[in-house]
């Protein structure tokens, strides 16, 4: 008996393209849940969140907005679930934070909600947030002395079932509750990411009764099949062969007094299609909480390379699976297993994993590469003490690539911009200390033909009873470095003086500590600028005239620097042309005859 063969289903052109932009809906619509009902200032101002779909086989379908170091990674803790489950149904829901189970660290919580449609598992929607309180050892998410995971001291929910039939575990909950510092605040979030996947799960199912399963499933193939092909297309743009780079994390006390080396070789293959990245030639795991995750890694790894390419290729599996990424168990830049700490495997290593990527593109061609982006600044730390007003416990620039100057609102490169700046009278508000200083550093940005951006002075102070700020800094000793001629970034500073005995007495602050403020001392963080790119003398004079009227940089850098000579006769200052032309003459012969 012959068997009959199923019918082909057809995706045209216009309905991927329905289809694409309806799931980019979805995943908008995960992300305004979770901003209008998370209750700490983490999700609703900050936005320290991501949000996307997997397919059934865990493989990223669709992100709309997300943080660099969350999103692209996500596949891997839907595929611990799917590793791990057997009976799986309608109205589960999981919570994964366990970097071992290929998340990214202890502090985002990943809810992974299954959708079903007429009894079959077609996507998982997926919602990871940056929690106010994990129950660490210290009144902060970040560890950065942590030993092991037993230090650290986290709870750790290594992809755990905490809904069944959409009722929760109250098991499960009445555990955190004892065990997190603010139990209501942290069950808000809860109940903010369940509302979020939830969301998703709805409009999901709502699309597959709209357009049949069939068609839905054959568009979730042929979309990973597009993904594929486009990156495929971009990377047989590039040309053949190995490039190395390296970059260093600043000094660590007691375990790399030297710093941290970061090493990676790339090979790109157009004929194949395929771009590797091997990271097993670094150091072995730290006994400190910095180690990076498998999935902060994957993550930060793509980012560096995506980066490079066309900004309009699909953000899916498709694409992501042409970027091979080799590590290492046991390696500070690969996969840390249980019992090392990966607390803090997203920022510190991560910014500098996607600054060695992305800065070796730089080697292949001229018009490539980014410069090095600023790195985490001692004003992001973490602030803990007593508020008396309520008596509980409370808990940079971009770089210049081709084409572009950096971006001032950048942050660090794990965020990209994406995480949102607090309002200063929100912090104030919020926490019982003063920011008396926020402001640009001039000439702090990286000169070249597409100028880094700019560092930032922070300055802040306890209000009325000391308090305690914790942070591990990096760029002081290994400032954000230019590419392709630019120049490099200015270094991180830290310091803080009496402030009845003026600020001359200032003191330099480590990069690394845990530094107790009284209400009459005040601390100054000055954040690294961004990297530049290119020849500072082949920037347009016009961009140089403009960053000196708005005190980006100053006269005297502009003439020592970029050549240019600015009169400032006029409110908004001209080019002295002639002057300016004689200058760079002048300093380009200079070099030559250094050489």
């Amino acid at each position: 008996m012959a068997i009959k063969k199923q019918k082909e289903v057809r995706v045209d052109p216009l309905l991927m393209v329905v289809l694409s932009k309806r799931l980019e809906a979805i995943s908008r619509e995960m992300a305004n849940t979770l901003t209008r009902t998370g209750r700490s200032g983490n999700i609703n101002t900050a936005k320290d969140f991501s949000c996307g779909i997997t397919d059934a086989q865990a493989r990223m379908v669709c992100v709309d907005e997300g943080l660099p170091v969350h999103i692209v990674s996500a596949g891997l803790a839907a595929k611990s679930l799917t590793d791990l489950f057997d009976d799986i149904r309608p109205g589960d829901c999981f919570l994964n934070n366990s970097p071992y189970y290929g998340n990214s660290h202890h502090a985002d919580y990943t809810f992974l909600a299954p959708v079903f449609y007429k009894g079959k598992h077609v996507f998982t929607t997926i919602t990871r947030a940056h929690q106010g309180d994990i129950g660490n050892h210290d009144p902060t998410t970040y560890m950065p002395f942590a030993t092991d995971v037993y230090t650290e001291g986290a709870l750790d929910f290594p992809c755990v079932r905490i809904q069944r039939d959409y009722k929760d575990q109250a098991d499960i909950i009445r555990m955190a509750k004892v065990r997190i510092r603010a139990p209501e605040q942290w069950y808000g979030d809860y109940l903010a990411a369940l509302g979020s996947v939830r969301t998703g799960e709805k409009r999901i199912i709502e699309m597959c009764d709209k357009y049949g399963l069939d068609t839905v499933v054959a568009f979730t193939e042929r979309w990973q099949e597009y993904g594929r092909t486009r990156m495929i297309d971009a990377i047989r743009q590039l040309p053949a062969g190995t490039w190395e780079n390296e970059t260093r994390h600043d000094p660590l006390p007691f375990v790399a007094p030297d710093g941290v080396p970061i090493k990676v070789k790339m090979e790109i293959d157009p004929k194949e299609g395929y771009i590797t990245l091997d990271f097993t030639h670094n150091i072995d795991c730290i006994p400190f909480g910095m180690n990076m995750s498998e999935a902060t890694v994957m993550a930060c790894s793509v980012a560096g390379v995506l980066n490079n390419l066309d900004p309009t290729l699909p953000h899916n599996w498709g694409a992501f699976s042409r970027i091979i990424i080799k590590m290492r168990d046991g390696c500070v830049i690969g996969q840390a297993r249980h019992p090392i700490s990966a607390s803090m495997a997203t920022t510190n290593l991560a910014d500098r994993v996607i600054n060695v990527v992305q800065a070796c593109f730089g080697k292949v061609r001229k018009d490539l590469g980014l410069a090095d982006g600023a790195f985490m600044p001692a004003a992001a730390g973490s602030v803990f003490g007593i508020d008396w007003r309520k008596s509980n416990a409370i808990g940079a620039g971009g770089p210049g690539h081709y084409g572009y100057d950096g971006w001032l609102g950048y942050g660090i490169p794990v965020t990209a911009g994406v995480v949102h700046m607090d309002s200063i009278e929100v912090d104030e508000q919020a926490m019982p200390l003063l920011i008396t200083k926020h402001e640009i550093i001039p000439d702090s940005g990286g000169a070249g033909q597409w100028r880094g951006a700019i560092g930032i002075e922070c300055r802040q102070k306890p209000r009325h009873d000391a308090g305690s700020w914790g942070f591990i800094a990096d760029g002081h000793f290994n400032p954000p470095q230019g590419i392709n001629g630019g120049l490099p970034g200015s270094a991180l500073q830290l310091y803080k003086y009496e402030i009845t005995k003026g600020e001359d007495t200032k003191t330099e602050l480590p990069t690394v500590s845990m530094e107790s403020l009284q209400p009459t001392e005040m601390m100054i963080s000055l954040s690294s600028g961004g990297g530049g790119f290119g020849d500072p003398l082949d920037r347009d004079s016009e961009k140089v005239r403009h960053d000196t009227r708005e005190g980006y940089v100053t006269l005297e850098k502009a003439r020592e620097i970029y050549g240019v000579v600015i009169k400032t006769d006029s409110e908004l200052y001209s080019i002295d042309q002639g002057a300016t032309k004689v200058l760079r003459a002048e300093i380009k012969k200079n070099r030559e005859a250094v050489r």
